[in-house]
């Protein structure tokens, strides 16, 4: 008779059920003779619970084994970058209400100035200054005209109320007199204007003579 062979699992029973066995995996092992091999029995691989760090020549060892897959598939760690704020400037922009404020003082800046020259214009000509009427006060009344002193830029405003005090005093004339530094550059266009509306164009120096 041959020699009795080992019970591996292509001589299994058929009477053991495929699905209860567990899978298995041959582990090649030397035995002390150094020219001959032999198989273990197969039996499942169990790892212990590691609780440390391991080494260089562990994970070595390890990583060689062919039937453990240490391939893992790590995600790259997106760097957040840092949201970059804007620093604000030295010179900050006026809040809203600094904004007012500036616009109310250049506005009585400019008033005043107006205010200024019509008292001298009407010491000039013996008028009055800020005479009321019901649409408003006429910067400058005499005998003879209805004047209404603006800054330059100002020359469409000066037009129409030259024009609606005036229809208050028939028999004078309407006069617009524009003052500032600015006058010649809105001079042509302001001239043009009264001289459709049958207003008199006047400057600054036109009454400093």
């Amino acid at each position: 008779m041959g020699k009795k062979r080992s019970k591996s699992p292509a001589f299994r029973s058929a009477r053991e059920p495929r699905n209860s066995r567990v899978d298995y995996v041959p582990s090649c092992v030397q035995s002390n003779s150094p020219s001959k091999l032999r198989w273990e029995s197969e039996k499942p691989l169990k790892f212990p619970c590691v609780t440390r760090t391991l080494s260089e020549e562990e994970l070595q060892d390890i990583s060689s084994n062919p039937y453990i897959d240490l391939a893992v598939d790590e995600q790259p760690i997106q760097r957040v970058e840092p949201i970059k704020v804007c620093a604000s400037s030295r010179k900050s922009k006026k809040t809203e209400p600094e904004v007012q404020k500036a616009s109310i003082q250049n506005s009585c800046k400019k008033l005043q100035v107006e205010l200024q020259f019509s008292q001298r214009l009407a010491k000039k000509l013996g008028g009055k200054t800020e005479y009321a009427n019901p649409a408003g006060r006429i910067d400058v009344l005499t005998d003879e005209f209805v004047i209404e002193v603006k800054v330059a830029h100002n020359w469409k405003h000066a037009i129409g109320q030259a024009l609606v005090y005036s229809s208050y005093f028939p028999e004078k004339s309407p006069i617009v007199c524009l003052i500032g530094e600015n006058v010649y550059e809105y001079f042509d266009i302001a001239e043009r204007h009264c001289e459709a509306l049958g207003i008199t164009f006047r400057t600054e120096s036109d009454f400093d003579e």
